[in-house]
This record gives structure tokens, sequence and C-alpha cells, in this order.
């Protein structure tokens, strides 16, 4: 039988729902985006902690929507830039999540097909 401390347990499992939620946030502005345009990852220090920003240069939202991204609504959700379905649910499972682990997901835009930023603080 094999002995796993709790912690290490724990950071593992940190590190794969922060691993996902990475991944929805990319998915995402994959999904929002213009064809051919560019997605920017970045990581830099944050008072005391860090933060992880995914931007794109697609659809953005406006200041309603944005009320609306990290609620468990399926009127959130609405077609990519190729068609693309979304349930609407990403984001509030994403942003839950982010709370559990005692970080923030934030979401900014400067209005429709403006882009959008969203950042991970943690």
């Amino acid at each position: 039988m094999a002995h796993i401390c709790t912690e290490e347990a724990i950071n593992f499992a940190n590190e794969h729902k922060l691993g996902l939620i990475i991944q929805n946030l990319l998915s995402n502005a994959i999904k929002f985006s213009y064809p051919k345009s560019e997605i920017i990852i970045g990581l830099q220090p944050y008072q005391n902690k860090f933060k992880i920003e995914v931007k794109d240069h697609g659809l953005g939202f406006t200041p309603e929507l944005a009320k609306k991204l990290f609620t468990n609504s399926a009127s959130v959700g609405r077609m990519g830039t190729n068609g693309e379905p979304s349930m609407g649910l990403g984001l509030s499972l994403s942003q839950k999540t982010m709370k559990q682990m005692g970080g923030k997901l934030k979401a900014h835009s400067e209005g429709e097909n403006k882009g959008a930023t969203f950042s991970l603080i943690i």
C-alpha cells in the first residue's frame, strides 16, 4: 500500500484544477477569437501572488454580459467566431474552483469586438 502525504495530494489536486481552468480559458480564447488573431498568455507577480492572464482579440463582451459571465446560466452561452456552441458553464465552474483554491478569476473587455482578458490571481 502506498502512503501519500495529504499536503502532496492537495497540491497535486490544485495543480490539476489550475491546469483545467487554464485549459478552459485558452479554449474560450480560441473559440471567441477571430481567425489568425493573436492570443497572449502571461504570468507575472501580483501583490505577493501571481497573475496569469489570457488575452484574446475576439468578440469581447458588453458590460451587461460581464455581469452574467460567472453565473451558472445557459443564457450566457453564445456562438464562437466559427459557429462553435457554448453552454456558458465553464467560466462559472472555473471561478468557483478558483475561490475554493483561495484565488480569483476576473474578466475584462473594452466592449463588443474588442477582445477579452481573463486573469487568474493565485
